[in-house]
């Protein structure tokens, strides 16, 4: 029968387990940002270009500026792009997991805090699960 330590030797062996885990998971950090600084210009797009919709979205007046004056001078290519916006919306209706993050957005604008994590995590189980 092999002798037990004292509880003081366990709670040593915890101790020097621990600092090793803490130690691990800031070399596993410093790994983490070195790898996503690649990363990093596509993020900067990202952000750039959620900060153009949100200005669009602020701004509609622009917008059917822009529209008007299209159809005025271009009627035949502002009809296609009005056919191509209509395809692509069918199209993204038929996909629930593509609409669910379109509208996990405005969820989150009218006050329900956990909306837009619980349409994302929804989403993306039913997703991965085909």
């Amino acid at each position: 029968m092999a002798a037990r330590e004292p509880d003081g030797g366990a709670s040593v062996r915890l101790a020097r387990r621990r600092a090793a885990l803490v130690q691990r998971s800031g070399e596993l950090r410093e790994r983490l940002a070195w790898h996503a600084q690649s990363l990093q210009p596509a993020f900067e797009a990202a952000d750039h270009l959620r900060r153009g919709w949100r200005w669009l979205r602020a701004h509609p007046g622009w917008v059917l500026l822009g529209a008007t004056v299209l159809l005025w001078r271009r009627p035949r290519r502002a009809l296609s792009w009005v056919w191509l916006g209509w395809r692509l919306w069918r199209r993204a209706q038929r996909w629930p997991w593509l609409a669910a993050l379109w509208r996990a957005p405005a969820a989150a604008r009218r006050g329900q805090p956990g909306a837009a994590v619980a349409d994302h995590d929804n989403t993306l189980g039913s997703f991965n699960t085909r």
